[in-house]
């Protein structure tokens, strides 16, 4: 699936990441693309709240 967003380097802050810091930024970019982005068009319009499916991790 094509994300809606587009993700430029603007402050050119890639070059600073390590590898590790790259990779999470990656898990979380794609936990959001896979697990967010598909369904909250649908909390949106019904004016619900996120956390109401999503249980807090606290």
């Amino acid at each position: 699936m094509a994300s809606v967003i587009d993700h430029p380097d603007y402050f050119l802050l890639d070059a600073d990441l390590t590898d590790v810091d790259r990779a999470l930024r990656d898990r979380v970019r794609a936990f959001g693309q896979n697990t967010i982005e598909p369904i909250i068009n649908g909390f949106w319009y019904r004016h619900s709240r996120f956390e109401s499916w999503y249980p807090s991790s606290s």
